[in-house]
Parts: structure tokens; C-alpha cells; sequence
């Protein structure tokens, strides 16, 4: 069971080209002609843009979507191909001083359907001076700096030169730093109580340059030396991240895929922010995260809600971390992309990234998991959703997982959570330390597995398993999948699991071990060794632990009734009540109008653009005509946390009426 996660971590760094070899959809997939061949065009790039120097052209754009993936850009110049390239940026060393240019880029899928982007007029100065270039650029302006806690984002405008400008090189305190081509720039190596001066300079080719003026910062010390949590109910290993704080605050304004305005947009900036939603709706397709110091709010959305009907995904080659995510629903279809393999299609995944804390999401339909957090660290999963794994697209047969943390990673949380219609992996977890704590899991075959070489200490407390229509229930299934000598370095501490198996078991177990014949199960509890042995009998004190800890009767009608994103969408009330009524089926299950039930709001008039509503401001003595985000409140929290927090709590409390089912 462990060879599709070795595949995915040795193999994911190459996704891109695998997935191009892999690129024709199935029979149904309106992008293919009747014998399966891929015949959608790619959308055309954008965001083209252009530096020009006497001896080159350098052209950049944003990356162009396709429904199977971009093999390469063609580049031409006034019609005639010059050259191609797999990145978003080509120099062209062919031209002349003094001359006028057209290009076009062209992006190419796997299967050769292209479209051409619009025409980019580019001009190659004439040389002002027939000897070398001795002009030095002009200064950089606007040089600007924001602080975030241990982090210092410069920003500035563009300077300029008679030829054109090579880099900027930053220096702090008079030392060279960085060297960069964009017109940004964070510091992370600054230290909380200090002041530094820094410079922007400007290098043209020939290497002239010019220093701007001095930008002193202070980076404040830290005034509240209790650690502020990612909101006042996070808990568990993942509950210090701090995401996007003291950052800027980024508004979504469309459902876009891409674009100015959109989701995507706002997290492809690399800086720390706060990501709000003045839109609350569907967004098609696939949202990628390539950059961590990212707060995003999905229950600032009006009336709907957000959600993405495709996959969540943290960049793999360079994971980002420092991650806080709420309240989004993430319905993952392998239907609308059939030419992505089913070893890589997961709901959410966010390998080998660190300090992440998911809240209150809904997340359904991966082909693989549906949640992936493989190598992780400092994470916690609170009070969400994983449910209707599919069971069609994987090479390997049907696969219908919910979630894998597997080796290397550490400090593993999953908490309150509600998983539903997954056969298999609820969750897996092979990392200790790890708290697995007042989950409801329906309608499965294997609760808690390792399912990898496990290592650590894990606490398995108040868990309610029900059983379902589909399968026979396991809850516990001890597969370290250990090949070493000995006895593995493994302790499992384990409280008030409530089992409830009509006919087999219905009761709260503390030792499985101790009364085999309890549970159909529990006499092949684990997989080649004695996981007796390795039973503590006492929790594990672990660093952060999960406070709140409910017993297991009690707590499930709580999770049932608060577990996922709000307002809930058709798959989490249907899953609700299927746990009720001891019904529903494995499968994706997805409906033909994800908006259905739901609708979209207005959202508060917020005049200083700064994400929090000018009523609140003024509640609050804050300005509605200045940004003021940032502002530390009494709390602990900056402004715009404090009415973010306030908002998912009044969402929870407003929605999430106790069944008396």
C-alpha cells in the first residue's frame, strides 16, 4: 500500500512532464475528438512584458493554462520562429540597435494545439554614445518597506537607463544581501528589536549603478512575549502559524482561474498577506499555492461562501509554509481533468510544507487521498471535512483514501474532524508526535493505519467509529510496515474510542489489546509484530496538544453539527444526515450545481479598501478612511485578525445549529 506514496515523493519534482506524457482525456471529455486525442487549445499567455538593452530583448508573461498542461512556448519575431523554451521568460541576442520588433508567444500543449498570444511591440534603443556605455541608471524610487514579525518586504518603482537596467542589488547596512531582477524583495534574516538601513542599487549591463537613498527600518521588538495563535480556537501542533500577519490584505474581487482580481492572483504574490474574498461563488479549475506567509479567510465571502471545484496545491519543489486556511470548500473532480494521473490527484496537498493549520474546510473527491499533507510538519486539521474520496481514476484499482502524513514529517494534529465515505486512510498517519483526537468516522473499512514505516508517539482519544453500508469496520489497523529487527520505536496511547458496529460492538474502548474478542477486529489489530507492546499507559505529553478533548459520545452530534466549511453546500448536509441515517455510498458523488442551496451576498462597504467594513472600524475606533489593518488590537491581534476571527465565529455560531437527529 506504501507504493504510491514512495511514487509521489520521488516523482512529484517531475509532475509536469509526466503529466504531459500522460496528457490524452478519456472518451467523454468534450476536449477530445472521438478517438481520445487531446484537441482544446491552450488559453493564450499574459502579462506579457519586455527589457530591452542595444544587443538583446528579454520577454516574460504569466504562465498560459490548458486542460491537459503546457508542453512549451513557441517565440517569433516579426512572424518567423526565433526559438522555444518549458519557462516563462526567453532572451532574444538576435537583434539590432535601433530597430522595431513584433512578437508574438505561442503556447503549445502536449498535443500540439496552440494559440498565439497579441502582438508585442518592442524597441531597441539606438546607442546615444558610439564608444562603451557610461551612463549609470537613474535611482530607484519609491522605496518602500513593510514589516511582518522576522521579515522585511522592500518594495520600489522601476529606475531607469539609456540602454536598460541588468539587476538591483540590495544591501543592508552596507552589506550586499541579494541581487534581484523583480522590483521587490524580502529580508527574512532581520532580527525583532533592530534597526537597519538599506539600499536599492541599480545595475545596467555595462555595470554602472546608482544607490538609492537610504531606507532605514525598525523592526520592533516583540511586545506580547506570549505567542498569539492563529486564531483563539486553533489548537494542536499547527496553532502558532501566523500566516499572512502584519502583511498587506489582498481583496478577491472575481471567481477567475487566474488574473488580476482572482484567488490565484493573490497567491502568487510573495510577500505576507491576508487574502479576503468580496465574491463568494465557484471557481473552476485548479488553485495552486506557491508561496507560504499566507492567511486565507474564505468565511470573508458573502452569503455563498467559496469553492474551488478542482484541487487546492502547495508547490512541491519549494513547499511553502506558514499557512492558515478557513472555511473553503474544495470539490475536487478527476471528470473535468481525466488526462491528470490518478497517483497525483488529490484533493488538498500540501507535502513536506511546515507550520499549517486547516479550519472549518470541506474538501471531497481525491483520487488518490483527498488529503495529502506527506512530510509535513507542525500541522494541524481542525474540525473539517473529508469525505466522498473517489473510487474511479487510479492506476492501481480503486483507491478511495482520506488523508496520509507519512514519514519525516512530525507533529501531526487531526482534530474534531468529520470523515465520511473514505475506505481507507482515516486517517494515516506515520509521523509521531501525533494526536489523532474526537474525529467522527462513518462508513469505512480502516480507521486510524499507518500505512509506511512509522516511527513515534500518537495519542488516539475520544474518536467515534460508526459503521456504515459499505464494508466492515476496522478502526485501529497497527501496519507500521516495519522490516527492521526488534521492536519498532512506536507508543500508542489510546482513550474512550467509541465504536459503534451494531452486532459486532457498540462501546467505548480504552485497550483493544486487552479484550480481543470485543471486536471482529481488533485479533489482527496490527500487521507482523506485537503492537502491544508498544501500548503506553498514559497520554503522551506532547508540546502543543490538543486542549479541548470531549467524550466521544458527546462530542459527536458537535462535530456533525460544526464540522466543515460554513455556510455548508449540498455534500456536507447530505454527509451529515447519511451519518444519521446510517446511509449514503463511497464514490465522489458530486452534484451538477455546487452552488445549489446557497447564495451570493453583498459585501460591506469598506471605503479605506483595508478588508474590514467601515462599521466595524468605527465600532472598534478605528479609521474607515485610512488603512489600518495593522493596527495591534487588545486581543493580541492585528485589526484585520480580530474581524476575520470574529467573523468565522459569528459564521459557526449563526449556522451550525446541534441536530437532535
Amino acid at each position: 500500500m506504501c507504493i504510491t506514496d514512495l511514487l509521489k515523493l520521488f516523482h512529484l519534482l517531475s509532475l509536469s512532464v509526466f503529466l504531459a506524457a500522460c496528457g490524452s482525456g478519456g472518451g467523454g471529455d468534450s476536449s477530445s475528438d472521438q478517438s481520445g486525442a487531446d484537441t482544446e487549445a491552450p488559453m493564450a499567455v499574459s502579462d506579457v512584458t519586455s527589457t530591452t538593452s542595444l544587443q538583446s530583448v528579454t520577454l516574460s508573461w504569466r504562465a498560459a493554462t490548458d486542460n491537459v498542461g503546457i508542453d512549451h512556448y513557441q517565440i517569433t519575431r516579426d512572424g518567423v520562429e526565433i526559438g522555444t523554451t518549458d519557462s516563462t521568460s526567453f532572451t532574444d541576442d538576435g537583434v539590432n540597435e535601433n530597430s522595431d520588433y513584433t512578437y508574438r508567444v505561442i503556447a503549445v500543449d502536449s498535443a500540439g494545439n496552440s494559440t498565439a498570444s497579441g502582438a508585442i511591440q518592442v524597441s531597441v534603443p539606438a546607442n546615444s554614445n558610439s564608444g562603451p556605455d557610461i551612463e549609470a541608471p537613474s535611482p530607484v524610487s519609491n522605496l518602500a518597506a513593510s514589516v511582518t514579525g522576522q521579515a522585511v518586504t522592500l518594495t520600489w518603482s522601476p529606475a531607469t537607463d539609456n540602454v536598460g537596467i541588468d539587476y538591483y542589488q540590495v544591501t543592508r547596512d552596507g552589506v550586499d544581501i541579494a541581487t534581484t531582477s523583480s522590483t521587490s524583495y524580502v529580508d527574512r534574516a532581520v532580527s525583532q528589536g533592530t534597526d537597519y538601513s538599506y539600499h536599492v542599487v541599480a545595475f545596467d549591463a555595462a555595470g554602472n549603478s546608482t544607490f538609492s537613498n537610504a531606507l532605514p527600518v525598525s523592526v520592533p521588538a516583540n511586545t506580547n512575549p506570549g505567542v498569539v495563535k492563529a486564531f483563539p480556537t486553533a489548537e494542536g501542533f499547527g496553532a502558532n502559524a501566523s500566516g499572512g500577519r502584519n502583511g498587506q490584505v489582498v481583496k478577491v474581487t472575481n471567481l477567475n482561474l487566474g488574473g488580476a482580481g482572482s484567488l490565484q492572483a493573490a497567491l502568487d504574490i510573495d510577500a505576507p498577506r491576508i487574502v479576503v474574498f468580496e465574491v463568494s461563488g465557484v471557481i473552476e479549475g485548479d488553485i495552486r499555492i506557491p508561496y507560504g506567509d499566507v492567511t486565507i479567510a474564505g468565511q470573508t465571502a458573502p452569503g455563498a461562501g467559496i469553492t474551488i471545484h478542482g484541487r487546492l496545491t502547495c508547490d512541491y519543489s519549494n513547499p511553502p509554509d506558514n499557512i492558515i486556511l478557513r472555511h473553503l470548500r474544495v470539490r475536487a473532480d478527476h471528470s473535468t481533468n481525466p488526462g491528470v494521473d490518478g497517483n497525483f490527484y488529490d484533493g488538498i496537498q500540501c507535502s513536506r510544507s511546515a507550520n499549517l493549520i486547516f479550519d472549518h474546510l470541506s474538501v471531497s473527491g481525491g483520487v488518490d487521498e483527498t488529503f495529502d499533507i506527506f512530510e509535513a510538519e507542525n500541522v494541524t486539521l481542525q474540525w473539517s471535512t473529508i469525505s466522498r474520496a473517489d473510487t474511479d481514476g487510479h492506476p492501481g484499482g480503486t483507491h478511495n483514501y482520506g488523508l496520509i502524513s507519512g514519514p519525516n514529517g512530525a507533529n501531526v494534529s487531526i482534530h474534531h474532524n468529520l470523515f465520511a465515505h473514505n475506505g481507507n486512510r482515516n486517517p494515516a498517519v506515520a509521523n509521531g508526535p501525533c494526536e489523532i483526537i474526537n474525529n467522527v468516522v462513518y462508513n469505512v473499512r480502516h480507521g486510524f493505519v499507518h500505512h509506511n514505516p512509522a516511527t513515534g508517539d500518537f495519542n488516539i482519544i475520544g474518536n467515534y467509529y460508526r459503521q456504515g453500508p459499505e464494508n466492515s469496520l476496522i478502526p485501529f489497523y497497527f501496519d507500521d510496515q516495519y522490516s527492521g529487527s526488534g521492536t519498532p520505536m512506536l507508543s500508542y496511547y489510546l482513550e474512550d474510542n467509541y465504536v459503534d458496529d451494531p452486532g459486532d460492538l457498540v462501546g467505548s474502548v480504552d485497550n483493544p489489546w486487552l479484550t480481543p474478542s470485543a471486536h471482529s477486529s481488533f485479533e489482527n489489530i496490527d500487521r507482523g509484530w506485537n503492537s502491544s507492546v508498544a501500548r503506553a499507559g498514559e497520554r503522551h505529553p506532547f508540546s502543543q496538544p490538543v486542549e479541548t478533548v470531549h467524550d466521544a459520545l458527546a462530542n459527536y452530534d458537535s462535530v456533525l453539527a460544526r464540522a466543515g466549511a460554513f455556510p455548508r453546500d449540498l455534500i456536507d448536509s447530505e454527509n451529515v444526515d447519511e451519518v444519521y441515517a446510517r446511509t449514503g455510498a463511497w464514490g465522489a458523488r458530486i452534484p451538477s450545481d455546487l452552488m445549489q442551496g446557497l447564495a451570493a451576498g453583498t459585501p460591506p462597504a469598506d471605503s479605506d479598501n483595508d478588508g474590514m467594513p467601515d462599521d466595524w472600524e468605527e465600532s472598534r475606533g478605528l479609521s474607515s478612511s485610512t488603512p489600518d489593518h495593522n493596527s495591534l488590537m487588545s486581543s493580541g491581534y492585528t485589526a484585520i485578525e480580530e474581524y476575520i476571527n470574529e467573523l468565522a465565529a459569528q459564521l459557526i455560531n449563526a449556522d451550525a445549529a446541534v441536530s437532535t437527529q
